[in-house]
């Protein structure tokens, strides 16, 4: 008869959810990968659906980069599904349950404090013996050193991100100058505009303020707006800078992952207070001017932060 053995697997992991758009996915691609570099950990990256109905529901980073390793999840059912839903309720109820779920699964969330704060504490859970086995981090992650310091290691996962390949860019205008100075201007409106209570929609004035510094700083300028959607862009933005103006009707028909790669062709921006517009200035090469909007309001309990010192704050106003 044989004997009874025990198998214990002693490798941890960190565990991190790729949920929202891209833009979100960006940040919480590098936050894992920072962290798992930094404990010597594998890194286990998994998406979690958005509804269909989502404007961002096409969005995938995956379609960026064909080496990184992503899993799905699967629908949880039957039995479990319905304890899940319990521990999800009494969560929400009481915070002594959702302290006690949290440490029994490994759970960490996003502190807020600067990145190598954050990872000593991610660290000490991380060492604690014997479980949990994998640390789930959840949070936005949104702290721009995350991605600062993988560009500076160059760790090999973010080789594929950092050599992304612009595709031709969008068109400006047939009869456009080619000594034009073009500034690529996005606009977020789709899920935003939907959920007015959750996330501001920055009105005219700050696109107004935008541009003006823009022309000051540039007298043969020429903005390229793109948004997912173009009909309210025209609207929104000042009339005395539409006749400068190329609006892309393309832009709201396309995948995000191919607008950012012909996005990040361009070397100045003018940004929305979306991670989106963000990761289009972040990934273009040697970009000369970018202009964004303070304070950066997307309603979160911690904020965007750690912006690069060369680019412009302009303060932001949003439609009441």
């Amino acid at each position: 008869m044989g004997g009874f053995k025990l198998r214990f697997n002693p490798q941890r992991k960190i565990a991190i959810d790729l949920a929202g758009g891209i833009g979100n996915q960006f940040f919480r691609y590098f936050a894992g990968l920072v962290v798992a570099e930094k404990l010597n950990a594998p890194l286990r990256v998994y998406f979690t659906e958005l509804d269909r109905s989502h404007s961002q529901f096409n969005s995938r980073i995956t379609d960026l980069s064909t080496d990184l390793q992503v899993e799905y999840k699967t629908p949880i059912k039957g039995l479990r599904s319905f304890f899940v839903r319990v521990v999800s309720f009494l969560t929400y109820k009481f915070r002594v349950v959702e302290y006690c779920r949290d440490k029994v699964m490994g759970i960490y969330k996003e502190s807020g404090q600067d990145l190598q704060h954050e990872i000593e504490a991610i660290e000490r859970l991380y060492r604690r013996f014997p479980y949990p086995r994998t640390i789930h981090l959840r949070g936005h992650f949104q702290d721009l050193n995350y991605f600062h310091y993988a560009k500076e290691v160059r760790l090999p996962q973010v080789k594929a991100f950092s050599e992304i390949v612009p595709l031709e860019p969008l068109k400006v205008s047939k009869v456009l100058d080619i000594d034009k100075k073009i500034c690529l201007v996005h606009v977020r409106r789709g899920d935003f505009k939907n959920h007015k209570s959750d996330i501001g929609l920055l009105d005219s004035e700050y696109y107004r303020r935008a541009m003006s510094l823009f022309v000051r700083k540039h007298a043969n300028s020429h903005f390229l707006v793109i948004s997912d959607d173009i009909a309210e862009c025209k609207k929104l933005l000042p009339i005395e800078f539409q006749s400068i103006s190329t609006f892309s009707e393309e832009s709201q028909l396309m995948n995000p992952a191919e607008l950012l790669q012909k996005s990040i062709a361009f070397k100045s921006f003018i940004l929305s207070n979306s991670t989106y517009s963000l990761w289009i200035a972040l990934l273009a090469k040697d970009p000369s001017t970018v202009i964004y909007p303070s304070p950066y309001n997307l309603d979160l309990d911690v904020s965007v932060r750690s912006f690069p010192q060369d680019w412009i704050a302009v303060q932001s106003s949003f439609l009441s």
